[in-house]
């Protein structure tokens, strides 16, 4: 079974800041790879991918890939020693082949882009903000932007009006839409995917939302 998102987030989360740097280069190294394998692929099925067998690159084609060139933009010690240890990891894991390092490493990179979305999300939004998501996810049919108005932005206006002054309702909701977190959908707000995973995410990753509460 397939491991929550949550699960694979939290273990993103612990991995050193240089694996930022290496995602860049695994996108920049390898995006023609995926994007040629991609093209080859006929079928998926429960024992992988079936591709069809790929052609020899010319010589101009190799010419077109400067990967050494690629490779320098983000040369440091600290980076050759976490490529090391993925490589070593993968090895011990018994993932030797191509195509299944590219579906391996796509996913963890996949992973890793989203705790760094949440992670922005989780500075940048508002208590109240949050409790609108929570209150949304319980009625999964939405509710109106009237009723959540009333419920949340007016109140949280009346306890904190310096903050509120300059930031408008629209804006206020703004956020939430703008960040994929709540859509609009007959009439009514309600929340997507994005935001039922990133309340998990504040709840399994231990992200307190305490900071945002009233005392």
């Amino acid at each position: 079974m397939e491991a929550p998102i949550w699960l694979l987030l939290i273990k993103v989360l612990v991995w050193p800041a240089a694996i930022v740097i290496i995602g860049c280069i695994f996108m920049r190294l390898f995006r023609p790879s995926i994007e040629a394998l991609l093209g080859r692929i006929r079928e998926i099925g429960p024992s992988g991918l079936k591709a069809t067998p790929n052609q020899t690159q010319t010589s101009t084609d190799a010419k077109e890939m400067p990967v050494d060139e690629l490779m320098k933009d983000f040369d440091n010690p600290l980076l050759k020693e976490r490529e090391v240890a993925i490589s070593a990891d993968l090895d011990k894991r018994g993932v030797s082949t191509e195509a299944d390092k590219v579906r391996l490493l796509t996913r963890h990179l996949a992973v890793m882009q989203l705790s760094f979305f949440f992670e922005a999300v989780y500075q940048l939004i508002w208590g109240s903000q949050i409790y609108i998501l929570e209150h949304l996810n319980t009625i999964r049919m939405g509710d109106s932007a009237k009723n959540l108005k009333e419920l949340f932005y007016d109140d949280a206006l009346k306890k904190y009006p310096d903050y509120f002054a300059n930031y408008s309702y629209e804006n206020y909701l703004g956020f939430l839409k703008n960040t994929g977190l709540i859509m609009e959908k007959n009439g009514n707000l309600l929340i997507t995917n994005t935001g039922v995973e990133f309340l998990q995410y504040l709840a399994r990753s231990g992200r307190s939302t305490a900071r945002f509460r009233p005392g």
